[in-house]
């Protein structure tokens, strides 16, 4: 059986304007043995992108923004739960980054994913 890899993410979004090409992000950036901020691979950043934006009937908007940077929760003591962060570690680190540097980051993307392997290598 292969393992199962159950992350929490939250996608810090672009603007239009600017080109994810030219930001200096050569590999992830640990922050605790748990939690990270990383680039997540496109499929997995345009499923949440899908899954999170608003629905309604014939809406379909095209979407004019980008991941610029996400921050991830790998989460080993429940597996089989599928609620978002459910000690609040998460959402105490991005408060945290905050004060650190001012951030527009929200929790409108955000998701608890479950992959074959981890998101930050």
């Amino acid at each position: 059986m292969k393992d199962v890899y159950v992350q929490d993410v939250v996608i810090h979004t672009t603007k239009p304007s600017i080109n994810i090409n030219k930001i200096p992000f050569e590999k992830p950036f640990q922050l605790t043995s748990d939690l990270c901020i990383c680039r997540l691979t496109i499929p997995i950043v345009d499923k949440i992108f899908f899954a999170c934006r608003p629905k309604g009937y014939e809406w379909s908007p095209y979407r004019q923004f980008g991941q610029l940077y996400s921050f991830v929760r790998e989460n080993f003591s429940d597996n089989d739960d599928v609620k978002w962060d459910t000690d609040k570690r998460l959402q105490r680190c991005i408060a945290l980054s905050r004060i650190v540097h001012p951030t527009s980051v929200s929790f409108k993307y955000s998701a608890r994913v479950f992959t074959d392997k981890k998101q930050c290598n």
